[in-house]
């Protein structure tokens, strides 16, 4: 009974005209997913290529001495990811870099070569497309479902023979969720095999199994749509009603809880302008240096020449300005992280942010890429300052006295030549497949959590729903 029941629904939904806008839909923007992506990627990719290339050059050309090297300032960028098609998570407001040195790291800043002009012009995705377009085709196949078969006078009719409510109800939902997916699994096999044409991408085993768990977790979201519509189809007794109250319900959860939430988060973690933060800094610093009662004497006659004890206390005080410095902030920008994490745990309380942030994670796109770049570049700056220090450590004739003070304290560390060969260079790894399924694991579970709560308040509504 079961079996016939999707086949009916299948049939039913393939031959009718709003499968035919479905797919006229889905199979196209998944297409112009993959023409755009290959010629935005190919675009960041050359930007990327170059800035490494100017990058190794810069680093190869100060390894002639280890002094120049302690002062050289990296520009460190992120990997563009191979697997923004996935969710281009709006990067293109998000910065992308930062330069570091043995003293200090800067703010994260933008190294991009695109039109930021064009920031407000939203990227079409498989989230994109997901979240706004195969969300309301579900709704369109779904609302209808038991309120629309109940005013044609089907319903009754139905249920006058031997079939259970509960087959009715999972024939219908099976029926509709293979009727949405068919389009969307075509358009996404195109998207695929025309982003692999191009000469700048090969998918590898890691990326295949990321793509197949955003497939999955794709079909967990069609489902939960599709029982929205359903439960609220159960609720009702006129398809006009069913229709309103879940497109009431499709823009408070997809555009309203979102919006807000980002609200509340700016007032619930207040972050400085950061104008005003770098002088609040350096004023801070000035201050803690005061109450060491640092030293700020230096005579051109000292270099050369055994630190005394006024050039020590003078480079300790330099120290202890730029730590304090950097230590505030850093605390700005953790401060900066602390409240978009915020606004990300207050939007997930929607399935549609649950869902767009499992593609961002996956994709390694977005803050959740942005973070896992940071800690990287923290953890790399760590291994090369250990280096500096190291390869002046070694060196006999050095003073071994290292301040932030290029024009005064050169001549108090190592001037030998480093091998290029030795020095680390940074290079970002994109998370593992087992990793990135971590990071996603508690969100694809909520989105399972929601399935069941919808199914068991559909099929609780269907067996008591009025058929007549």
């Amino acid at each position: 009974m079961l079996k016939n029941i999707i086949y009916k629904e299948i049939q039913e939904q393939m031959i009718s005209t709003k499968m035919l806008i479905a797919a006229s839909i889905i199979v196209p923007m998944m297409i112009a997913n993959g023409v755009i992506f290959n010629i935005q990627h190919a675009n960041k990719l050359d930007k990327y290529d170059r800035e490494r290339i100017e990058s190794t050059d810069a680093i190869r050309k100060e390894s002639s001495s280890l002094r120049n090297l302690l002062f050289h300032h990296q520009k460190l960028i992120k990997t563009p990811s191979k697997l923004a098609f996935i969710s281009n998570a709006e990067e293109h407001v998000l910065p992308n870099g930062l330069w570091i040195d043995y003293f200090e790291e800067s703010q994260p800043e933008f190294h991009k070569g695109q039109n930021r002009y064009f920031s407000r012009f939203s990227s079409i995705d498989w989230s994109f497309i997901m979240i706004y377009v195969i969300s309301f085709i579900c709704i369109a196949f779904s609302y209808s479902a038991f309120s629309g078969e109940k005013v044609k006078g089907t319903l009754k009719l139905m249920m006058s023979n031997s079939m259970s409510r509960g087959s009715l109800m999972l024939g219908k939902f099976i029926g509709i969720v293979v009727c949405i997916t068919a389009p969307l699994i075509i358009g996404m096999l195109l998207d695929l095999i025309i982003i692999q044409l191009s000469s700048n991408m090969i998918f590898t085993g890691s990326d295949l199994w990321v793509i197949l768990i955003f497939g999955i977790t794709a079909l967990l979201f069609i489902s939960f749509n599709v029982l929205m519509g359903f439960l609220i189809s159960c609720l009702t007794m006129k398809p006009i009603h069913s229709l309103n109250v879940v497109l009431i319900l499709w823009i408070l959860l997809n555009i309203i809880v979102p919006s807000v939430s980002w609200i509340f988060s700016k007032k619930m973690v207040d972050v400085p302008s950061e104008a005003n933060l770098t002088k609040y800094a350096y004023d801070t610093a000035r201050e803690e240096n005061r109450k060491g009662g640092y030293s700020w004497s230096y005579h051109s006659a000292w270099q050369g020449k055994p630190p005394n004890e006024t050039l020590r206390s003078r480079a300790e005080g330099i120290q202890l300005l730029t730590a304090v410095q950097q230590e505030i902030m850093q605390n700005y920008l953790q401060d900066k992280f602390r409240q978009t994490q915020l606004a990300i745990r207050l939007s997930k309380i929607s399935p549609f942010s649950v869902f767009r942030f499992i593609g961002e994670s996956l994709s390694d796109n977005g803050f959740q890429g942005f973070t896992n770049f940071h800690q990287q570049v923290r953890t790399y700056r760590t291994t090369f300052n250990d280096f500096i220090f190291q390869k002046d450590q070694q060196d006999p004739d050095s003073y071994h006295l290292i301040w932030n003070e290029s024009w005064a304290s050169r001549t108090f560390s190592s001037g030998k030549p480093v091998a290029f060969e030795e020095i680390p260079r940074f290079e970002y790894r994109t998370p593992a497949v087992s990793e990135l399924l971590k990071n996603s694991l508690i969100d694809i579970l909520i989105l399972v959590l929601w399935n069941l709560v919808l199914f068991t308040g559909t099929f609780v509504s269907f067996m008591r729903y009025d058929v007549r």
